[in-house]
């Protein structure tokens, strides 16, 4: 794993044909954390196409109308860098269950990507010719009627996440959702699927390992947060990490 640190200004420019696209079964993964960063709201409103407008004003909460505002903006940065295109240009085409995916031909059109934010934070997975989901959460203290009245834990991760303290559990079920989402979003983006045979235990290392046809990972992410990758299947995928 690689990593680099970004540093904008404010705000973004357009990064025209500025980020090489990633090698076959490379990852490239891009974190950025809204606190830190220099990422001006108002342009990110301003890049933003009249549909993604219109879809954040239908958003009840204030919060989380600025918060689909703040990364749908800065996923349009990050995409317009191999797209070689300025930000509000970047089009999106949806699938069935609403996960985005580029629109445009050429050296975008093999691309894929996936995008998770939570509580200021936000992961971009960005690779080439196969699906990836990616995943983060914010992790809290759990007790242990949480994990009794989870029907998507096996009895033996009850068994285990029961024997934790309450601070170490609610990392566990964290870093399990984050895991689970990150597979369901490989498939096409419906978090809403039975869960698939995922093992607390056993995939919350650092080594990818196969669920069925598809890797799954864990991601070192800064304190408070867990976070998961997955892709299709092919050869176990190096990643690098670009800090926003």
């Amino acid at each position: 794993m690689t990593a680099l640190e970004l540093r904008p200004t404010t705000p973004v420019a357009p990064r025209k044909s500025a980020t090489p696209a990633p090698g076959l079964d490379e990852v490239h993964l891009w974190q950025c954390a809204s606190a830190s960063a220099a990422l001006d709201f108002s342009y990110l409103r301003s890049i933003l196409s009249a549909d993604e407008r219109d879809r954040a004003m239908r958003l009840r909460f204030a919060e989380t109308r600025d918060d689909f505002i703040r990364w749908r903006g800065w996923l349009r940065i990050v995409l317009s860098g191999y797209v070689g295109c300025e930000p509000r240009s970047v089009r999106f085409v949806y699938g069935p269950n609403g996960k985005p995916a580029l629109h445009d031909s050429g050296v975008a059109g093999n691309l894929r990507f996936n995008l998770s934010h939570t509580d200021g934070f936000a992961i971009c997975a960005v690779t080439r010719d196969r699906e990836v989901g990616v995943d983060v959460e914010r992790t809290h203290p759990a007790s242990v009627e949480e994990v009794a009245a989870d029907p998507h834990f096996s009895e033996d991760d009850r068994a285990a996440l029961q024997l934790l303290s309450g601070i170490m559990r609610g990392d566990a079920i964290a870093q399990y959702w984050a895991l689970y989402a990150a597979y369901a979003k490989v498939g096409g983006g419906n978090i809403g699927d039975p869960a698939p045979a995922l093992n607390v235990a056993s995939l919350c290392g650092s080594q990818p390992r196969m669920v069925g046809t598809t890797w799954v990972q864990t991601l070192g992410l800064p304190h408070g947060y867990v976070g998961a990758l997955a892709t299709e299947a092919g050869e176990q995928p190096p990643f690098t990490v670009y800090r926003f």
